[in-house]
């Protein structure tokens, strides 16, 4: 079994390896004093910014919505449209010729109808 890396080291070599670790970490208590800073700041408002009021947050409103979450879809409402016929004067039976999605040649193959309406073939 092999030493660790540490004990292979010469006296002075470890000394500069305490002092990269140091200003290392130097660095990064800077960076953590920086950000907290950051997060101790006010959040932003139409008062404190060039944010409308319409951005600002509600009083009393429900915090507990994640960011970006969609509200449910309202309920469909029936349209108007002409009725169909019960008994159409042609049916039009409409195949592909070629794959929308790769391009390849599709006319050859067995091809099954999706829906039929009252005119016949969807």
């Amino acid at each position: 079994m092999t030493p660790p890396f540490r004990y292979r080291l010469s006296d002075d070599e470890k000394d500069a390896l305490l002092c990269e670790q140091a200003a290392l970490i130097e660095r990064q208590a800077a960076r953590i004093t920086e950000l907290d800073a950051l997060l101790a700041r006010p959040k932003k408002t139409s008062r404190n910014s060039h944010t409308p009021p319409s951005q600002d947050r509600k009083p009393g409103g429900s915090g507990d919505k994640k960011h970006g979450e969609r509200r449910k879809p309202r309920p469909s409402r029936p349209g108007s449209a002409r009725p169909l016929s019960e008994v159409p004067d042609e049916t039009i039976k409409r195949l592909a010729t070629t794959c929308p999605h790769c391009a390849a040649d599709v006319s050859g193959q067995r091809q099954a109808c999706r829906h039929i309406t009252a005119h016949g073939v969807g």
